[in-house]
C-alpha cells in the first residue's frame, strides 16, 4: 500500500520530535559539563593555567670551601665559562649541532651525546654542552647569539683542589646526582634545592670524602626565580627573585703540610697508607693513602682518568687509610700483652724459653728468629717481636679474652670518624668462624690471632687509634676530623702499672729492639712504638728445608707487609701514628725508617709552632 502524504508529514513529525529531545539532552550535558568546569573545577584549572605561563628557574648556591686547621684551601670553586643549549625541535637541533661542530670542534663523542640526552628531555630543557671555555670562543657565541638563540654562555663554578691527589681520597669528589623520578616541584622546594634543581645541568653532588659525609651543610641554600614565559617558552619578565644561600665551609684538623710532606714521603712505594692523630685530642693531623686519585679529573667526568683509576690494579680509588684491611701482625701482641696483664694470667717477669718454633701436636709455628730467643721475659718478647712468647700465652689465654680486649681497644668497630666508607676490620671469634665457615675454634687459630695474623684484621685508622689509647695513659681517644670538636675523655679502665710497663717496653722497642730505625737522630727526642710483619703467603715447610724464608725473593704481591706503630714524644705524647706499606717487607726496616722522618717532621713543626706562640719577653 503506498504511503500517503499525510502519513508521511506525521512519520516527520515524530521523527522531529525525537531529535530535538535528542538535541535537548546533548545541550543539557554540555551545560552540566561547562557547569562543572566553571563553578567546581575553577581553582583547579586556575592554578593549572597559571603554571603554564610561569616557571621557576633554580639558581644553583656556591659549595662551602673544605680547608685545613690553618685555613689553608683543600676545596674551592673556579669561576668558568660554560655554554648550554636549550634543547630545540629535531630539524633544528641538527643545525645547532652542525654549527658546534664547525665552530667550537666538538667532536662526534659529545655530539652522540646531546643527541641522546635532547630525546630524554623535554623541550626547552638546558643541556650542559661545553665547560671551560675561553674567552674567544666566549666572544665568538655571544656575537653569534642572535642567530643561535638556543645557545647560552653562563659563568659557572667548577670545584678546585688545589693539593689534588694529595687530598684525593680525603676530600672526595663531586659528580652529577643520581637519577630522581620527580617531575616538578613548587617554590617551596625550590628554595630547600630539591627536584628541578637535581635536574640542572651544572648541580653537582658529594660523591666520596668529607664532599659526601657533608653535601648538604657545603651545599648551602638553593634560590629560584620565577618567570612568566610565553607559549614558546621564552621569558617575557619576572616575577619573584630569592637569592641563593652559599654553602658553610668546613674547617678540619687536618695539617695540609704534613699530608704533602706524609704523601710525598709514601709515593714511592706502589701501595701505602698513613694516619698521624693528635693525643690526647684525637685531631687526624693526616690521612694518606697511595695510590691516589685526582678528585678535579673525576669531578670533571673525563673519560681518560675514570678510565685509568677503574682499571688500576692497585685500586687507586680504595681509601686504605679508613678501608683499607690487613692483618695487623706483631702490634696486635700489645692486644695480647694487655689482655694476659689484665686477667693476671702472666706477670712481666715470667720468661719463656724460645727454641725457635712451637710445637702443637703434629704442627710446629716458627718465630721469625729461627735460631730463637732463649729464656725470654714478656718486655723482651714485645722488643725482640718473639713469636713463640706469644704461641705459648695464647693457649693460656684463650681466644675469648684476646676478642674480648681486641674490641675493648676499638678493633672490630668503626672509629666514627666523618668519612664515608669506613671499615671495620675483624676481631675473630668462635661465634663468627661457625657462623662463616661452619667449623669449629682450634687452638692453632688462637696462637695465629695472639700474633695478629690469622683471619684478625685492622685498618690503619684502627691501628693508629689503638696505639693513642696506649699514649693517653689508657684514656680513649675518639678520632676527629672536624676542628673544635673533641669528646670527653673516657677511662678505659687499664691499671695504671698495666699501662706504665707497656709504655716503658714500647719506648725500649725503639732504642735496642726491632723499632731502632724509628728513632730520631736527635738522641734527646724519645719516641715509643712496635714494629710488625704481616705474611701475605705463609712460608711453607719446603721453603724452608730450601732456605727461601726472605719474602724479598717472591714476586711483589706475595711479599710481607710492612708495619709500625708508635708515638711522640714518648715522655709526653703528642703524636701517634700507624703506617703500612703493602708487600714493603720488615717492619723493622721499611715502616720504622719511614716513621722516623715523620717523627722528625712533626717534632720540627711543633718546636717551630711553640716559637711562634711563645709569650713576648
Amino acid at each position: 500500500m503506498r504511503e500517503t502524504f499525510d502519513d508521511f508529514l506525521r512519520r516527520l513529525k515524530r521523527r522531529r520530535r525525537w531529535f530535538l529531545v535528542v538535541e535537548i539532552c546533548a545541550f543539557a550535558l554540555i551545560f552540566a559539563r561547562l557547569s562543572f568546569l566553571q563553578f567546581i573545577e575553577d581553582e583547579r584549572y586556575s592554578l593549572l593555567s597559571q603554571r603554564n605561563c610561569v616557571r621557576f628557574i633554580p639558581i644553583l648556591p656556591q659549595r662551602g670551601d673544605i680547608c685545613d686547621k690553618n685555613g689553608k684551601i683543600l676545596a674551592t670553586n673556579a669561576g668558568s665559562y660554560r655554554l648550554f643549549l636549550e634543547n630545540p625541535l629535531k630539524k633544528r637541533l641538527e643545525h645547532v649541532l652542525t654549527f658546534l661542530h664547525q665552530e667550537l670542534a666538538l667532536s662526534e663523542a659529545p655530539i652522540a651525546r646531546l643527541r641522546e640526552e635532547s630525546l630524554k628531555k623535554p623541550c626547552l630543557s638546558l643541556m650542559l654542552v661545553r665547560d671551560g671555555l675561553s674567552w674567544e670562543e666566549v666572544s665568538r657565541l655571544a656575537f653569534l647569539q642572535p642567530i643561535w638563540p638556543e645557545l647560552y654562555v653562563t659563568l659557572g663554578y667548577s670545584r678546585a683542589y688545589p693539593y689534588d691527589e694529595v687530598f684525593g681520597h680525603v676530600t672526595g669528589y663531586v659528580g652529577l646526582p643520581e637519577a630522581h623520578s620527580a617531575t616538578s616541584a613548587d617554590a617551596q622546594d625550590i628554595a630547600q634545592g630539591s627536584s628541578l634543581l637535581l635536574k640542572h645541568p651544572d648541580y653537582r653532588t658529594g660523591k666520596t670524602g668529607l664532599e659526601r659525609t657533608f653535601n648538604s651543610t657545603l651545599l648551602g641554600k638553593a634560590g629560584f626565580r620565577k618567570v612568566e614565559v610565553n607559549a614558546a617558552g621564552k621569558v617575557i619578565r619576572q616575577l619573584e627573585l630569592s637569592l641563593a644561600e652559599a654553602g658553610t665551609s668546613l674547617k678540619t684538623t687536618l695539617d695540609a703540610d704534613l699530608q704533602a710532606f706524609a704523601y710525598a714521603l709514601l709515593k714511592p712505594y706502589k701501595v701505602a697508607s698513613c694516619v698521624i692523630i693528635e693525643v690526647p685530642s684525637g685531631a687526624v693531623r693526616c690521612l694518606v693513602s697511595v695510590p691516589s686519585y685526582s678528585p678535579m679529573d673525576l669531578s670533571q667526568g673525563k673519560s681518560s682518568s675514570w678510565q685509568k683509576v677503574l682499571h688500576d690494579p692497585n685500586h687507586s680509588l680504595l681509601h686504605r687509610a679508613i678501608a683499607g684491611q690487613y692483618p695487623p701482625a706483631s702490634p696486635f701482641k700489645i692486644v695480647t700483652a694487655l689482655a694476659a696483664l689484665e686477667a693476671g694470667i702472666v706477670s712481666p717477669k715470667e720468661t719463656v724459653f724460645c727454641p725457635g718454633y712451637f710445637e702443637l701436636g703434629n704442627h710446629k709455628f716458627h718465630c721469625w728468629n729461627k735460631f730463637g730467643h732463649g729464656a725470654i721475659n714478656l718486655a723482651e718478647a714485645i722488643c725482640k717481636s718473639c713469636d713463640v712468647y706469644f704461641f705459648s700465652l695464647a693457649g693460656r689465654l684463650g681466644i675469648d679474652r684476646i676478642a674480648t680486649m681486641a674490641q675493648r681497644l676499638g678493633f672490630g668497630e668503626l672509629t666514627g670518624i666523618s668519612l664515608y666508607g669506613e671499615k671495620k676490620g675483624l676481631v675473630p671469634s668462635r661465634s663468627w668462624k661457625f657462623l662463616s665457615r661452619q667449623e669449629k675454634w682450634s687452638p692453632s687459630d688462637t696462637i695465629l690471632v695472639s700474633v695478629g695474623q690469622g683471619p684478625v684484621l685492622a685498618t690503619p685508622l684502627q691501628l693508629a687509634t689503638f696505639i693513642a689509647h696506649i699514649a693517653n695513659k689508657g684514656m680513649r681517644v675518639h678520632p676527629t676530623l672536624i676542628e673544635d670538636v673533641m669528646p670527653p675523655l673516657e677511662d678505659m679502665g687499664f691499671r695504671p702499672e698495666t699501662i706504665a710497663f707497656l709504655q716503658r717496653t714500647l719506648i725500649e722497642v725503639c732504642t735496642t729492639g726491632t723499632g731502632r730505625r724509628a728513632r730520631p737522630d736527635n738522641p734527646a727526642i724519645l719516641v715509643a712504638g712496635k714494629t710488625g710483619t704481616a705474611q701475605v703467603r705463609s712460608i711453607s715447610s719446603q721453603d724452608r728445608a730450601s732456605g727461601k724464608t726472605d719474602t724479598r725473593q717472591r714476586p711483589w704481591n706475595e711479599r710481607d707487609h710492612s708495619l709500625f706503630v708508635g708515638y711522640a714524644p714518648a715522655d709526653d705524647p703528642r703524636y701517634a701514628l700507624a703506617i703500612i706499606v703493602e708487600h714493603g717487607g720488615k717492619g723493622g726496616e721499611v715502616a720504622a725508617s719511614l716513621a722516623k722522618d715523620l717523627f722528625e717532621k712533626l717534632l720540627t713543626d711543633a718546636h717551630e709552632e711553640k716559637k711562634t706562640h711563645a709569650p713576648p719577653l
